[in-house]
């Protein structure tokens, strides 16, 4: 039943301009009929809960049930988030300006959070170069804008932000050489997916995320690539992938 939610959920969500360009890219590929292509799609929706980005980048096109069902997919994956967390503390994880401030002793940079405190970010600026500047929600590093201060030297930034809906304001922080060395570009992160069982955080598994292409941003879905790292050694065994 809860597959069936999921599902009937997922279509009445589907950007169907996005499918159609995904079964294209997908023909160019494999050189397989459309149809078929979006018969298959469909089947692996029902069978793997598998969105249509799931099968293009998984390369389901190419895969035997045996492979395709140890693919953890959108779907899937959906259903741990929904076991393994507290839906009533969701909003804090999706709204940066609350993760901010529940999180704050844990962040280690200074940031503000625009409301009618117009006098109080010109303080907070003062003397910043750069700024990073983020809508309240989102993800995938979309929205997010890195402001030079001084290009606003006769502009109202603060009115500029407001307009934009860029709320969430850091300082601009600083890598170490070694990560600077990969792309100087972003702040290259490692995301850590962990468990909590028994008061205990138990790490599953650890992604190494690098910025590319001129991107100020590490994310892969904005360019960015990622490479998995051992949890036991913290050592990378694999090139790193872009989408």
């Amino acid at each position: 039943m809860e597959k069936i939610k999921y599902l009937i959920k997922r279509i009445f969500n589907m950007n169907f301009k996005n499918m159609f360009k995904i079964i294209n890219k997908t023909k160019e590929k494999t050189n397989k009929s459309k149809f078929l292509i979006f018969i298959d799609m469909v089947w692996c929706g029902i069978k793997y809960q598998a969105g249509y980005m799931d099968y293009y980048l998984f390369g389901f096109y190419d895969l035997k049930a045996k492979d395709r069902k140890t693919h953890m997919t959108r779907g899937i994956n959906n259903k741990y988030i929904k076991y393994f967390n507290n839906p009533n503390y969701n909003h804090i994880f999706k709204n940066k300006d609350e993760f901010n401030i529940k999180f704050k002793k844990y962040l280690h940079r200074d940031f503000i959070i625009l409301n009618n405190n117009e006098e109080e970010f010109e303080k907070f600026i003062k003397n910043k170069e750069y700024i990073i500047c983020k809508p309240r929600s989102g993800s995938c590093g979309k929205g997010i804008e890195k402001i030079k201060v001084k290009d606003f030297k006769n502009k109202n930034l603060f009115k500029y932000l407001i307009d934009k809906d860029l709320i969430v304001i850091e300082e601009f922080i600083r890598q170490c050489k070694e990560m600077n060395k990969m792309y100087a570009g972003s702040i290259n992160t490692i995301r850590v997916v962990s468990i909590l069982y028994k008061n205990k955080a138990h790490p599953v598994v650890a992604y190494l995320r690098i910025g590319t292409s001129g991107k100020f941003v590490d994310n892969f879905n904005s360019e960015g690539m990622v490479v998995p790292v051992d949890i036991k050694t913290g050592e990378i065994f694999f090139p790193a992938i872009d989408k």
